[in-house]
């Protein structure tokens, strides 16, 4: 309940529906029977940023939520700028074979 009400919908499809349009990274949502799963498939690259778990039998509230999607957004931000972010010299860090940013 605590999920539908953040996201400000009334089933599981409409979450992830709304997940993914209000989030610049384009973040994605699953729901288990012990929690959910928030995450990001960066565009433009071939990674994802991590798989956050919020456990409804945890510390589970609207802040853990919202902290998990920042991360994501900030993760997949960096990671699209590390695969797609063309340098003075031309090219991504990713073809100058610089080190993977740190998540």
């Amino acid at each position: 309940k605590t999920v539908l009400k953040f996201f400000s919908a009334e089933n599981e499809k409409q979450c992830e529906r709304n997940l993914y349009k209000y989030t610049s990274c384009g973040a994605w949502i699953e729901f288990k029977n012990w929690g959910i799963r928030l995450g990001s498939i960066v565009e433009g690259s071939d990674e994802g940023t991590d798989v956050f778990e919020l456990k409804y039998d945890e510390d589970f509230s609207e802040e853990t939520i919202q902290k998990a999607i920042d991360q994501i957004e900030e993760q997949a931000d960096s990671i699209w700028k590390y695969a797609n972010e063309i340098g003075e010299d031309g090219q991504t860090d990713e073809e100058n074979g610089l080190d993977f940013p740190t998540l």
